[in-house]
């Protein structure tokens, strides 16, 4: 909400994060699916709320819940975050412009 960089900053923790339990995880295709419609609906509840002008304290306390999930993950997975942040930047890349591309759209 108006710092662009701390968005960025956030969404590639949030992905970093993902990518590390996806390819850590020995995930079947139909989990990965359900994983991605998940995290694209949370995404759009965000985006709602952002573009209506609707981030209520609920909303706030769901994004920390959240983080804090993602926190843990990054301390699991820092190994495998290492290993493979260079192979996963045009997807983070492409990740976030994506969302920002919707967040302006209104």
């Amino acid at each position: 909400m108006g710092n662009e960089q701390s968005f960025d900053d956030a969404a590639n923790i949030a992905n970093t994060a993902y990518l590390s339990e996806v390819f850590t995880g020995g995930y079947g295709q139909n989990d990965l699916e359900v994983a991605d419609q998940i995290l694209g609906g949370n995404a759009d509840k965000i985006i709602s709320a952002y573009n209506n002008e609707n981030f209520t304290a609920d909303v706030y306390e769901e994004v920390v819940g959240c983080y804090r999930s993602l926190a843990k993950q990054l301390m699991e997975g820092a190994e495998t975050i290492i290993n493979n942040q260079r192979e996963w930047k045009d997807l983070k890349d492409t990740s976030i412009g994506t969302l920002k591309r919707m967040m302006r759209a209104g």
